[in-house]
C-alpha cells in the first residue's frame, strides 16, 4: 500500500455545476451558521478546518455538520461546549432535519 500524504486525503475538484434534486435539500439554508461553527472550532486544525469548510460550500452543509460534530468528539483537546455553543449547534442541528 502506497502512503497517501495527509493533504491528500481530502481532495475535490470543482464541476461548475450548482447544487439541484437532493442536494438542495441537505442544509444549504444553514450554510452561514454551519460554516461559523467550523471557523470557531479553532482547537481543530487549520487544514481539518479548511477541508470542512470546503464540504459545506462544495458538498452539504448537512453532511459538513455531521463530520464537524465527530471531529469535536474525537479532537484530543476537545474543549467542554459552553451553553450557546450547545444551543447553537443543537438548533443547527435541528433545522437540518
Amino acid at each position: 500500500m502506497t502512503s497517501v500524504p495527509k493533504t491528500q486525503l481530502w481532495y475535490w475538484e470543482p464541476t461548475g455545476r450548482p447544487l439541484a434534486g437532493a442536494d438542495v435539500e441537505d442544509g444549504v439554508g444553514c450554510l452561514d451558521a454551519v460554516v461559523a461553527e467550523i471557523e470557531a472550532t479553532q482547537f481543530l486544525e487549520a487544514e481539518v478546518r479548511a477541508a470542512l469548510t470546503d464540504c459545506a460550500t462544495h458538498c452539504t452543509p448537512e453532511v459538513a455538520f455531521r463530520v464537524l460534530l465527530r471531529a469535536m468528539t474525537c479532537a484530543p483537546d476537545y474543549p467542554t461546549l459552553s451553553p450557546e455553543q450547545y444551543t447553537r449547534l443543537e438548533a443547527i442541528g435541528s433545522a437540518l432535519r
